[in-house]
């Protein structure tokens, strides 16, 4: 199993109680860190927020990439402030919306995270068939939950248009940075 990156994450001391564990998903030339809640804010499913980490040829970081609120942002490299080679990841609110620790916010994050708390971070293995359907794919959430589309109007448009996680690792692994 890939033991990069090197992963430290803060999230709200009221989460900490609902915080199940890391899971990493290992494929050629990327990982995904499932960091995984026992439920997401008031929703009555469990939380998978996934991490991708794509590497380039020579095993080096290259782009990693966290879905906030049904919409990816991915992030270079050189924009991601490493900590003494760990990746810093804080999870906000009930709904664990992930913001990763940039060269452009590390003041701010910095500042975030003194309010938060450091959970451990040593991801168990996991194989790509054990996360649900509805972790990898949003959309598959439509399905499970048919009335959650009435209930989150604002969001639909992205929890149907944002690609699933398989998806944005191909598209990653596609880019030649």
């Amino acid at each position: 199993m890939s033991e990069k990156p090197r992963l430290r994450a803060y999230m709200e001391e009221d989460e900490v109680n609902n915080f199940e564990n890391v899971y990493r998903e290992t494929g050629t030339r990327y990982v995904i860190d499932w960091f995984v809640w026992k439920t997401d804010g008031s929703f009555p499913w469990p939380d998978w927020e996934p991490l991708l980490t794509v590497f380039s040829e020579e095993d080096d970081v290259k782009t990693c990439a966290v879905r906030r609120a049904f919409r990816w942002t991915v992030y270079q490299k050189d924009e991601i402030a490493f900590q003494d080679d760990v990746l810093e990841i804080l999870f906000e609110g009930q709904n664990h919306h992930p913001i990763i620790r940039t060269y452009s916010s590390h003041e701010d994050f910095d500042t975030r995270k003194n309010n938060f708390l450091q959970i451990s971070c040593t991801p168990a293995r996991i194989q790509k068939n054990d996360v649900p359907e509805y972790a990898r794919d949003s959309k598959a959430l439509l399905w499970k939950f048919p009335s959650l589309k009435h209930f989150v109007v604002e969001l639909y448009p992205y929890v149907v248009n944002t690609p699933s996680v398989d998806e944005k690792v191909v598209e990653l692994l596609s880019w030649d940075c």
